[in-house]
């Protein structure tokens, strides 16, 4: 079922790693997505995230607004994950416009 939560369209799309864990040679990263709008956006960031060299899982919880991932720690890093979600969010300039406009980033941020 296609689900979208609409008062996410007012907030600038971005990714952070909060947490992050170990096991072997694999890390378990957990990222916070704000922003992510609906179920295609979370199918999107999942298959964007599958694609990082070294992944070899990722999970995205629309409701949560967040996405778990496993990756060879060799061949990734919390950093490629994130620009890989960054770079999945449609409608980035519209986006970013709509939080100007609700008051969300300042204009120097943009």
């Amino acid at each position: 079922m296609f689900r979208i939560i609409p008062h996410r369209a007012f907030i600038e799309p971005k990714a952070s790693v909060t947490k992050l864990d170990e096991a072997g040679s694999e890390r378990i990263a957990t990222l916070r997505i704000e922003g992510l709008l609906c179920s295609a956006c979370a199918i999107t960031v999942r298959r964007r995230l599958a694609a990082v060299a070294g992944v070899r899982s990722a999970n995205v919880d629309l409701e949560r607004g967040e996405a778990e991932v496993r990756y060879d720690a060799d061949r990734a890093s919390p950093l490629a994950l994130t620009e890989a979600v960054e770079r999945a969010v449609v409608l980035r300039p519209a986006r970013r416009l709509l939080a100007a406009l609700a008051g969300r980033i300042t204009r120097n941020e943009h």
